[in-house]
């Protein structure tokens, strides 16, 4: 008897993670954030201009308050132009390959709380962390799109059946070895760089998966989770509809959402074998590919492709 999607992703899952305790060295810091572009060198000056302000208040000597002023300058300076050369170093030449740096100097930068206040409902006003959750969790759920199932059952198709789709090895395996490596796990605590790194071993294990998940139009239980951050986008911040949320899904489930491309070939060729469309044309290429997505988008949200009526029907109705 063959496994379940479920089983088979937790057994790949389970692998993987009991290689990363076992392989990955790993340390556990205390987070201690400071003021950038603080070198060694800076320290020592800082701790130096400490000792000669320690020194003249106890001595109250005019030459030592002196001394004293004269490294507090020096200090200074060195901090301003060592923080310059942060900014147009570090952050400026790395923003578009990792703005995490950015991002983070911005938050520590800011002078005012980043917590979200209480929150003001039809229902009363919400204080605690777990109140606030579930009222955005409501908001932000009652504003989603809400499938209609099950989907209208049009009749017998007068085309041949479609054929299956075929998921490719390679493609699976080059989108694990584009990944980046700065993007933030998911809920089942992937990390990016361990994927990146064992690209060709764990494409053989996903592509099972992908394919098994497609064909039972079955998704693991990791991939419907995630991660959900409320922003503040502008206005009463104690009013839940000015947030809105930032999902931090499975990495997985995005690579099997990349491999999109391979079921617009899959139906393109479809289509013009039934000579459901005539040509190739850029047009069509483009709704062809939407459709493709409109069909992965179907899958994960739990409908089922159906018929091959009902798909031509739909291209049909897009070209």
């Amino acid at each position: 008897m063959e496994n379940s999607v479920e089983h088979n992703w937790n057994a790949f899952k389970n692998a993987v993670m009991r290689g990363i305790s076992q392989y990955v060295p790993q340390k556990l810091s205390m987070p201690k954030y400071k003021l950038p572009g603080i070198t060694t060198d800076i320290g020592r000056e800082i701790r130096k201009k400490d000792r000669l302000h320690k020194k003249a208040i106890r001595s109250k000597n005019q030459q030592h308050w002196k001394a004293f002023k004269y490294q507090r300058n020096q200090v200074s300076k060195l901090v301003k132009e060592s923080h310059n050369r942060y900014l147009n170093k570090v952050i400026g030449e790395n923003l578009t390959e990792n703005p995490k740096k950015f991002w983070s100097y911005v938050k520590h930068s800011e002078s005012e709380s980043l917590g979200i206040p209480p929150l003001k409902t039809e229902d009363g006003v919400s204080i605690t962390d777990k109140d606030k959750a579930e009222t955005l969790n409501s908001h932000f759920f009652s504003v989603f799109t809400h499938e209609q199932k099950p989907l209208p059952q049009i009749g017998l198709s007068p085309f041949t059946s479609i054929a299956d789709l075929i998921l490719p090895p390679d493609g699976v395996a080059k989108q694990l070895a584009q990944l980046n490596l700065h993007k933030a796990c998911g809920p089942d605590k992937f990390p990016a760089k361990v994927l990146k790194e064992i690209s060709q071993t764990a494409s053989t294990w996903l592509v099972f998966i992908f394919q098994q998940s497609f064909d039972l139009n079955v998704v693991p239980s990791d991939w419907s989770k995630a991660l959900i951050s409320a922003v503040f986008k502008k206005e009463n911040k104690s009013d839940p509809p000015n947030y809105r949320p930032i999902s931090l899904t499975s990495i997985c489930c995005k690579v099997m959402n990349t491999l999109s491309l391979a079921i617009h070939v899959w139906l393109n060729t479809y289509l013009v074998k039934q000579m459901i469309v005539s040509s190739i044309k850029k047009s069509v290429k483009y709704r062809t590919v939407g459709l493709s997505r409109m069909i992965l988008n179907n899958y994960h949200s739990g409908q089922t492709l159906g018929n091959s009526t009902r798909t031509s029907r739909r291209v049909i109705n897009l070209v």
